[in-house]
Protein backbone atom coordinates (compact mmCIF):
# COMPACT_ATOMS: atom_id res chain seq x y z
CA UNK A 1 0.00 0.00 0.00
CA UNK A 2 2.65 2.45 1.28
CA UNK A 3 4.58 1.92 -2.76
CA UNK A 4 1.48 3.24 -4.43
CA UNK A 5 0.47 5.58 -1.67
CA UNK A 6 4.47 7.60 -1.53
CA UNK A 7 6.92 6.71 -3.58
CA UNK A 8 9.59 7.67 -0.69
CA UNK A 9 10.30 9.17 2.52
CA UNK A 10 12.00 12.20 2.73
CA UNK A 11 15.18 12.61 5.15
CA UNK A 12 14.50 15.37 7.89
CA UNK A 13 15.05 18.95 8.57
CA UNK A 14 13.69 20.04 5.13
CA UNK A 15 13.85 23.61 6.67
CA UNK A 16 13.14 25.71 9.20
CA UNK A 17 9.26 26.91 8.21
CA UNK A 18 8.32 23.03 7.86
CA UNK A 19 9.67 22.26 11.64
CA UNK A 20 7.53 25.09 12.87
CA UNK A 21 4.38 24.24 11.01
CA UNK A 22 1.11 22.59 12.56
CA UNK A 23 -0.15 20.47 9.42
CA UNK A 24 -4.16 18.99 9.19
CA UNK A 25 -4.24 16.28 6.95
CA UNK A 26 -7.82 15.36 6.09
CA UNK A 27 -8.24 11.84 4.30
CA UNK A 28 -11.48 9.26 4.57
CA UNK A 29 -8.49 6.70 4.13
CA UNK A 30 -7.63 6.15 8.03
CA UNK A 31 -4.56 3.99 6.25
CA UNK A 32 -3.92 6.80 4.35
CA UNK A 33 -4.05 9.08 7.10
CA UNK A 34 -1.57 7.31 8.75
CA UNK A 35 0.82 6.97 6.29
CA UNK A 36 1.18 10.60 5.76
CA UNK A 37 1.14 11.07 9.43
CA UNK A 38 4.53 8.68 10.04
CA UNK A 39 6.11 10.03 7.28
CA UNK A 40 5.51 14.05 8.18
CA UNK A 41 5.47 13.62 11.71
CA UNK A 42 8.79 13.83 11.98
CA UNK A 43 9.64 17.04 10.45
CA UNK A 44 6.07 18.85 12.18
CA UNK A 45 3.04 18.63 14.09
CA UNK A 46 0.28 16.72 12.16
CA UNK A 47 -3.14 16.57 13.23
CA UNK A 48 -5.36 13.98 11.29
CA UNK A 49 -9.21 13.54 10.41
CA UNK A 50 -11.15 10.97 8.33
CA UNK A 51 -14.12 13.61 8.02
CA UNK A 52 -15.00 16.87 7.23
CA UNK A 53 -17.05 17.42 10.45
CA UNK A 54 -13.84 15.78 12.57
CA UNK A 55 -11.45 18.38 10.80
CA UNK A 56 -13.59 21.39 11.56
CA UNK A 57 -14.08 20.38 14.63
CA UNK A 58 -10.37 20.07 15.58
CA UNK A 59 -10.38 23.96 14.09
CA UNK A 60 -13.04 25.05 16.46
CA UNK A 61 -11.64 23.70 19.53
CA UNK A 62 -8.09 25.49 19.09
CA UNK A 63 -5.82 23.04 16.58
CA UNK A 64 -5.25 25.66 14.75
CA UNK A 65 -3.34 24.63 11.37
CA UNK A 66 -0.72 26.86 9.48
CA UNK A 67 -1.56 24.42 6.07
CA UNK A 68 -3.52 21.78 5.22
CA UNK A 69 -3.31 18.24 2.86
CA UNK A 70 -7.01 17.72 2.23
CA UNK A 71 -7.49 14.51 -0.06
CA UNK A 72 -9.90 14.89 -2.59
CA UNK A 73 -11.71 12.51 -5.37
CA UNK A 74 -11.11 12.38 -8.95
CA UNK A 75 -13.92 10.59 -9.53
CA UNK A 76 -16.73 12.51 -7.63
CA UNK A 77 -14.77 15.64 -6.25
CA UNK A 78 -15.97 14.79 -3.23
CA UNK A 79 -13.66 17.18 -0.58
CA UNK A 80 -14.72 20.17 -2.38
CA UNK A 81 -17.57 21.25 -0.15
CA UNK A 82 -15.51 21.02 2.64
CA UNK A 83 -12.66 23.13 0.68
CA UNK A 84 -15.66 25.44 -0.56
CA UNK A 85 -16.50 26.00 3.44
CA UNK A 86 -13.03 26.38 4.36
CA UNK A 87 -12.38 28.92 1.90
CA UNK A 88 -15.67 31.12 3.47
CA UNK A 89 -15.15 30.70 7.26
CA UNK A 90 -13.33 33.53 8.82
CA UNK A 91 -10.92 31.58 10.78
CA UNK A 92 -9.76 29.25 8.12
CA UNK A 93 -10.10 31.24 4.81
CA UNK A 94 -6.32 32.13 5.14
CA UNK A 95 -4.84 28.57 5.54
CA UNK A 96 -3.31 27.41 2.88
CA UNK A 97 -4.86 24.08 1.50
CA UNK A 98 -3.36 21.61 -1.18
CA UNK A 99 -5.73 18.82 -2.40
CA UNK A 100 -4.09 15.37 -2.79
CA UNK A 101 -5.85 13.44 -5.75
CA UNK A 102 -6.08 9.88 -6.31
CA UNK A 103 -5.60 10.62 -9.85
CA UNK A 104 -5.17 13.47 -12.08
CA UNK A 105 -8.27 15.30 -13.56
CA UNK A 106 -8.13 18.50 -15.29
CA UNK A 107 -11.52 19.75 -14.77
CA UNK A 108 -10.90 18.76 -10.63
CA UNK A 109 -7.78 20.70 -10.26
CA UNK A 110 -9.32 23.64 -11.61
CA UNK A 111 -12.02 23.40 -9.46
CA UNK A 112 -10.26 23.16 -6.88
CA UNK A 113 -8.19 25.98 -7.41
CA UNK A 114 -11.14 28.39 -8.44
CA UNK A 115 -11.76 27.33 -4.86
CA UNK A 116 -9.23 28.58 -3.28
CA UNK A 117 -6.18 25.58 -2.80
CA UNK A 118 -2.84 26.50 -2.99
CA UNK A 119 -1.50 23.34 -4.97
CA UNK A 120 -2.95 20.02 -6.47
CA UNK A 121 -0.82 17.39 -6.24
CA UNK A 122 -1.41 13.54 -7.45
CA UNK A 123 -0.70 10.21 -5.96
CA UNK A 124 2.02 8.28 -6.16
CA UNK A 125 2.96 10.77 -3.72
CA UNK A 126 7.21 11.78 -3.12
CA UNK A 127 7.42 12.94 0.17
CA UNK A 128 10.45 15.17 -0.47
CA UNK A 129 8.67 17.17 -3.01
CA UNK A 130 5.28 17.61 -0.68
CA UNK A 131 7.92 18.94 2.08
CA UNK A 132 9.32 21.06 -0.18
CA UNK A 133 5.68 22.78 -1.30
CA UNK A 134 4.35 22.99 2.16
CA UNK A 135 7.49 24.95 2.86
CA UNK A 136 6.83 27.26 -0.20
CA UNK A 137 3.29 27.61 0.78
CA UNK A 138 4.40 28.52 3.79
CA UNK A 139 7.11 30.79 3.58
CA UNK A 140 4.39 32.84 1.25
CA UNK A 141 1.86 32.87 4.03
CA UNK A 142 4.29 33.92 6.18
CA UNK A 143 5.30 37.20 3.72
CA UNK A 144 1.56 37.89 3.41
CA UNK A 145 1.12 37.94 7.02
CA UNK A 146 3.81 40.00 7.85
CA UNK A 147 3.12 42.26 5.73
CA UNK A 148 -0.46 42.18 7.26
CA UNK A 149 0.81 42.99 10.77
CA UNK A 150 2.60 45.53 9.61
CA UNK A 151 -0.37 47.18 7.61
CA UNK A 152 -2.04 47.06 10.56
CA UNK A 153 0.20 47.93 13.34
CA UNK A 154 1.23 51.58 14.65
CA UNK A 155 5.13 51.88 14.36
CA UNK A 156 5.89 53.79 17.12
CA UNK A 157 3.89 51.91 19.92
CA UNK A 158 3.30 48.41 18.27
CA UNK A 159 -0.27 48.00 19.15
CA UNK A 160 -3.02 48.57 16.12
CA UNK A 161 -3.54 51.04 14.03
CA UNK A 162 -6.58 53.61 13.30
CA UNK A 163 -7.46 51.12 10.47
CA UNK A 164 -7.12 47.85 12.17
CA UNK A 165 -8.78 49.86 14.94
CA UNK A 166 -11.85 50.64 12.04
CA UNK A 167 -11.87 47.42 10.71
CA UNK A 168 -12.30 45.66 14.41
CA UNK A 169 -15.30 48.36 15.48
CA UNK A 170 -17.18 47.13 12.00
CA UNK A 171 -16.75 43.48 13.05
CA UNK A 172 -17.41 43.82 16.24
CA UNK A 173 -20.62 45.97 15.56
CA UNK A 174 -21.98 43.21 13.17
CA UNK A 175 -21.44 40.58 15.92
CA UNK A 176 -23.30 42.77 18.49
CA UNK A 177 -26.24 43.47 15.92
CA UNK A 178 -26.74 39.45 16.79
CA UNK A 179 -26.39 39.25 19.90
CA UNK A 180 -27.85 42.23 20.95
CA UNK A 181 -24.65 42.97 23.71
CA UNK A 182 -23.49 46.35 24.53
CA UNK A 183 -20.01 47.35 22.91
CA UNK A 184 -18.63 50.74 24.29
CA UNK A 185 -15.54 52.88 22.78
CA UNK A 186 -13.11 55.36 24.81
CA UNK A 187 -11.52 57.88 23.62
CA UNK A 188 -8.51 58.76 25.33
CA UNK A 189 -6.15 62.35 24.38
CA UNK A 190 -3.35 63.16 26.24
CA UNK A 191 -3.70 66.62 28.12
CA UNK A 192 -0.87 69.12 27.32
CA UNK A 193 1.18 66.12 25.63
CA UNK A 194 2.36 68.92 23.23
CA UNK A 195 3.98 70.93 26.04
CA UNK A 196 6.06 67.98 26.64
CA UNK A 197 6.79 67.27 23.73
CA UNK A 198 8.34 70.87 23.16
CA UNK A 199 9.89 70.99 26.12
CA UNK A 200 11.44 67.62 25.99
CA UNK A 201 11.66 67.04 22.00
CA UNK A 202 10.06 64.24 20.14
CA UNK A 203 12.19 62.21 21.65
CA UNK A 204 11.09 61.75 24.91
CA UNK A 205 7.92 62.22 23.77
CA UNK A 206 7.97 59.12 21.30
CA UNK A 207 8.77 57.55 25.22
CA UNK A 208 6.27 58.43 26.91
CA UNK A 209 3.51 57.57 24.23
CA UNK A 210 5.06 54.05 23.84
CA UNK A 211 4.61 53.30 27.79
CA UNK A 212 1.34 54.94 27.50
CA UNK A 213 0.21 51.92 24.95
CA UNK A 214 1.32 49.45 27.13
CA UNK A 215 0.15 50.88 30.57
CA UNK A 216 -3.16 51.08 28.61
CA UNK A 217 -2.96 47.81 27.10
CA UNK A 218 -2.45 46.03 30.43
CA UNK A 219 -6.11 46.70 31.54
CA UNK A 220 -8.02 45.18 28.71
CA UNK A 221 -7.14 41.21 28.26
CA UNK A 222 -10.12 39.85 26.90
CA UNK A 223 -10.04 38.34 23.18
CA UNK A 224 -12.22 40.81 20.72
CA UNK A 225 -11.06 44.42 22.97
CA UNK A 226 -8.42 46.65 21.74
CA UNK A 227 -6.95 49.37 22.58
CA UNK A 228 -5.24 50.99 19.24
CA UNK A 229 -3.77 54.40 18.44
CA UNK A 230 -5.73 56.57 16.66
CA UNK A 231 -3.36 59.59 15.92
CA UNK A 232 -0.65 61.53 17.46
CA UNK A 233 -1.59 61.35 21.15
CA UNK A 234 -4.77 60.29 20.96
CA UNK A 235 -5.74 56.22 21.66
CA UNK A 236 -9.02 54.45 21.14
CA UNK A 237 -9.88 51.36 23.26
CA UNK A 238 -13.18 48.83 21.87
CA UNK A 239 -14.50 46.66 24.18
CA UNK A 240 -17.64 44.29 23.43
CA UNK A 241 -20.12 42.75 26.14
CA UNK A 242 -19.37 46.20 28.10
CA UNK A 243 -21.63 47.69 30.06
CA UNK A 244 -21.50 51.68 30.97
CA UNK A 245 -20.33 51.11 34.34
CA UNK A 246 -17.68 48.85 33.15
CA UNK A 247 -16.76 51.21 30.91
CA UNK A 248 -16.08 53.76 32.73
CA UNK A 249 -14.49 51.69 35.89
CA UNK A 250 -11.47 50.80 33.63
CA UNK A 251 -11.85 54.07 32.11
CA UNK A 252 -10.95 55.44 35.53
CA UNK A 253 -8.46 52.65 35.84
CA UNK A 254 -6.43 54.20 32.44
CA UNK A 255 -6.61 57.65 34.12
CA UNK A 256 -4.99 56.71 37.53
CA UNK A 257 -2.38 54.49 34.99
CA UNK A 258 -1.56 57.56 33.10
CA UNK A 259 -1.31 60.09 36.04
CA UNK A 260 1.07 57.58 38.14
CA UNK A 261 3.04 57.35 35.01
CA UNK A 262 3.55 61.26 34.62
CA UNK A 263 4.49 61.38 38.23
CA UNK A 264 6.51 58.53 39.40
CA UNK A 265 8.27 56.81 35.85
CA UNK A 266 8.75 60.43 34.16
CA UNK A 267 8.94 62.64 37.53
CA UNK A 268 6.76 65.44 35.94
CA UNK A 269 5.87 68.21 38.77
CA UNK A 270 2.49 69.48 38.51
CA UNK A 271 3.05 72.17 36.10
CA UNK A 272 4.58 69.46 33.65
CA UNK A 273 1.89 66.84 34.32
CA UNK A 274 0.33 64.50 31.40
CA UNK A 275 -2.77 63.63 32.01
CA UNK A 276 -5.79 61.69 30.28
CA UNK A 277 -8.87 63.19 29.26
CA UNK A 278 -11.43 60.20 28.56
CA UNK A 279 -14.59 60.44 26.63
CA UNK A 280 -16.91 57.06 27.07
CA UNK A 281 -19.80 56.02 24.95
CA UNK A 282 -22.11 52.56 25.04
CA UNK A 283 -24.83 51.41 22.84
CA UNK A 284 -26.36 48.28 21.71
CA UNK A 285 -25.24 48.11 17.95
CA UNK A 286 -28.39 48.13 15.47
CA UNK A 287 -28.59 47.22 12.05
CA UNK A 288 -29.87 50.28 10.80
CA UNK A 289 -27.64 51.96 13.01
CA UNK A 290 -23.84 52.90 12.41
CA UNK A 291 -20.77 52.74 13.82
CA UNK A 292 -18.91 55.88 13.45
CA UNK A 293 -22.20 57.53 15.46
CA UNK A 294 -20.97 55.79 18.47
CA UNK A 295 -17.13 57.28 17.39
CA UNK A 296 -18.55 60.79 17.12
CA UNK A 297 -20.17 60.57 20.66
CA UNK A 298 -17.01 59.16 22.61
CA UNK A 299 -14.80 61.74 20.86
CA UNK A 300 -17.52 64.66 21.63
CA UNK A 301 -17.71 63.51 25.51
CA UNK A 302 -13.48 63.34 25.23
CA UNK A 303 -13.50 66.98 24.55
CA UNK A 304 -16.44 67.43 27.32
CA UNK A 305 -14.09 66.03 29.42
CA UNK A 306 -11.83 68.56 28.86
CA UNK A 307 -13.65 71.51 28.83
CA UNK A 308 -14.82 70.08 32.92
CA UNK A 309 -11.52 70.61 33.82
CA UNK A 310 -9.08 67.56 31.72
CA UNK A 311 -7.45 64.24 34.32
CA UNK A 312 -11.30 62.84 33.47
CA UNK A 313 -13.39 60.16 32.78
CA UNK A 314 -16.70 61.36 31.10
CA UNK A 315 -20.16 60.14 29.31
CA UNK A 316 -23.17 62.12 28.78
CA UNK A 317 -25.94 59.28 30.29
CA UNK A 318 -28.72 61.27 28.27
CA UNK A 319 -26.92 59.50 25.16
CA UNK A 320 -27.05 56.68 26.89
CA UNK A 321 -31.00 56.86 27.41
CA UNK A 322 -31.63 58.29 24.11
CA UNK A 323 -29.73 55.28 22.68
CA UNK A 324 -32.10 52.98 24.12
CA UNK A 325 -35.38 54.54 23.66
CA UNK A 326 -34.16 53.93 19.59
CA UNK A 327 -33.15 50.40 20.16
CA UNK A 328 -36.20 49.51 21.96
CA UNK A 329 -38.22 51.19 19.15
Amino acid sequence: MQSDYVTCCAPSGQGLMLSQANLLIIDSSEENTKILYRLLSKDCAVITATTSQQALQSIDKGDHPDIILLAISAESGNGLDLLRLLNKKARTKEIPVILMANRYDVDIELQGLSLGAVDYIVKPFHIPAIKARINNHLTAKRRVDRLRYLADIDPLTLIPNRRRFEMSLQQEWKRACRTRLEIAILMIDLDDFKSYNDRYGHDKGDDFLRVVAGELSKQVRRTGDMVARYGGEEFVVLMQKCSLANALHIAELMRAAIERLSLQRFNLNSVELITASIGCAVCIPTRDGAAKHLLVEADRNMYMAKSLGKNRAYCDKTDLVEARQDNAE
